[in-house]
């Protein structure tokens, strides 16, 4: 399993601030991209996946999406 950090996405909601983070967890890319696919409102573009910070997981776990939207002045 891999883990997948972005740290600054310009599209992870359709609420009030665009931008924030994300992280995924998935056997490789191509299932990160599935699970990005299935989302509601996260959108990853190339240059975005270009810049993932990417670590591999000793322990098999769960394939998962964590949003992390832009708190901005709210």
């Amino acid at each position: 399993m891999k883990i997948y950090i972005f740290n600054r996405l310009k599209v992870v909601s359709g609420c009030y601030h665009s931008g924030g983070g994300a992280v995924i967890v998935a056997r490789d890319e191509q299932g990160a991209r599935e699970l990005v696919e299935h989302s509601d409102s996260l959108e990853i573009t190339d240059d975005e996946w270009n810049s993932v910070i990417t670590y591999n997981l000793s322990d098999d776990v769960s394939e998962e999406v964590f949003i992390f939207p832009d708190a901005g002045c709210c």
